[in-house]
């Protein structure tokens, strides 16, 4: 079994951005993390003019899909092949207690 570990990119910027809607997005990202129903979804982005293998990244829950950020440019391309061969066998979502945006969400994905 293989396993690849990163931090969702894109997120300061984000808040950088515009704070008040990241502080909301951040409490439904928390919600629907503590639901035992949320899923996380990536969509590939092939148009994207910074990095065509950019793919971003959603937490899903029962009512609604929140976007997080983005697969870090340094592994977006093997994310994205693993996603077109379906190898894949887990993808989960740690949320870590600390103020620095960039180590908050960590991504492991588990693939044969």
């Amino acid at each position: 079994m293989n396993e690849l570990k990163f931090f969702i990119a894109g997120t300061k910027f984000r808040k950088e951005e515009n704070p008040l809607q990241f502080k909301d997005a951040e409490v439904d990202i928390l919600e629907a993390y503590n639901d035992s129903s949320a899923y996380v979804t990536f969509k590939p982005q092939p148009d994207n003019t910074f990095d065509p293998c950019a793919v971003m990244i959603y937490l899903g829950g029962l009512t609604d899909d929140h976007f997080m950020g983005y697969v870090p440019k340094t592994v977006s391309a093997q994310v994205s092949a693993l996603l077109e061969v379906e190898d894949v066998l887990s993808i989960n979502l740690t949320i870590h207690d600390t103020p620095k945006l960039y180590q908050k969400y960590e991504i492991a994905i588990e693939w044969e």
